[in-house]
């Protein structure tokens, strides 16, 4: 039997390709800087130093770096500041991951286990506080006027707040189908735009850009972040994580294509998810059913449908800024999201094959 959800999702484990060739020259060479910047925040760290490796050894896309040497690059800034911008981005990006795999329990990050599974817990709250430390003291010490280093600082302390204000409400969210899909994108906005707003936001800081720019960049970029939080539930489902698909259902989270099964549901059936994700995490066996469910019904598509109104909004009121941003931005969006455009490609491929059997 043909399945919707018999299909491989290559998760995003390769750099981003954010320009013409991949990074430019220019930009990788800062992110080579930027590496080592990153490795001297664990030799001084004393002893985190071990767990601090451990953390930077993993690798990953260093994402929000490479989008801070491009919009480093666009603006014209000091290549030493884009480098700062960029050791900032990836050191809070670093802490928020230690912090969220804490809360969340999970077991497996990358393929490996996180940093408090094998250094314990109270270790990686010790290292990612060292990490947004770190951080705020290169903010201190970037390359600019005073005025300029304080307002870092303080897009720094913001992005901050907001992490921990939408951790908080995913966690007060729990497992329940009562909270509205609309609800769940304004914690996603607080939980997963900042750090992908503070590349570009930080660049402005730094080239004193007029407000408006600032408004429509931070703008842009939350409903980036907002679309890249469903894409990330959708690739959970469907197993595009380097984790056991479907774990943040057997973990009781009641994510978008959850809440929009949910939606979908007459009472009864309603009534049996809500009930089976107050007992995941003492049941988890019953979460494949669930799973398949979910992929074999239009919510999948109505949150593909949800991301892509997400993008389109970020993208539509890019015009006050500079042309070489706007390309920067662009080309993030092509390549965040190609991973649910292959699921979406995936889902009419296997819709319009032919039955077993048909002529």
């Amino acid at each position: 039997m043909v399945h919707a959800y018999d299909y491989e999702l290559a998760p995003l484990t390769h750099p981003p390709a954010l320009g013409p060739t991949l990074v430019p020259k220019l930009a990788e060479r800062s992110l080579g800087e930027v590496r080592e910047i990153l490795l001297a925040s664990t030799e001084e760290a004393g002893t985190l130093g071990a767990a601090l490796r451990y953390q930077f050894e993993r690798g990953g896309t260093l994402l929000r770096a490479r989008l801070a040497c491009e919009a480093g690059q666009a603006l014209g800034l000091d290549p030493e500041a884009t480098q700062t911008i960029a050791a900032i981005c990836e050191l809070l990006q670093a802490a928020s991951q230690i912090h969220e795999d804490i809360a969340d329990g999970d077991a497996a990050r990358g393929g490996r286990k996180p940093l408090w599974a094998e250094f314990g817990e109270d270790v990686a709250v010790n290292a990612g506080d060292y990490l947004i430390a770190r951080a705020v003291a290169l903010a201190a010490s970037i390359a600019a006027e005073a005025e300029v280093r304080v307002a870092v600082a303080e897009r720094v302390a913001e992005c901050v707040t907001c992490l921990a204000r939408g951790q908080d409400e995913e966690r007060a969210f729990g497992g329940t189908l009562d909270a509205t899909l609309e609800a769940y994108e304004a914690t996603a906005r607080n939980k997963c735009a900042p750090l992908l707003a503070l590349p570009i936001g930080l660049a402005l800081i730094v080239a004193r850009a007029p407000a408006p720019q600032h408004r429509v960049a931070a703008r842009a970029m939350a409903d980036l972040g907002t679309a890249f939080q469903l894409q990330d539930d959708l690739l959970d489902l469907c197993g595009g994580k380097q984790r056991e698909a479907g774990s943040d259902l057997r973990a009781g989270r009641a994510t978008a294509p959850v809440l929009l099964y949910g939606a979908r549901c007459d009472a009864t059936r309603r009534r049996q998810l809500d009930e089976f994700l107050f007992f995941a995490p003492i049941n988890p066996d019953a979460a494949e059913g669930w799973r398949e469910a979910i992929l074999l019904s239009d919510a999948v598509d109505a949150t593909i449908a949800r991301c892509a109104l997400w993008q389109q909004s970020a993208l539509a009121s890019l015009d006050v800024l500079p042309v070489g941003l706007r390309r920067v931005i662009r080309q993030t969006t092509r390549a965040l999201f190609g991973p649910v455009l292959g699921l979406q490609a995936a889902r009419f491929d296997v819709s319009a094959a032919p039955a077993a059997g048909a002529a």
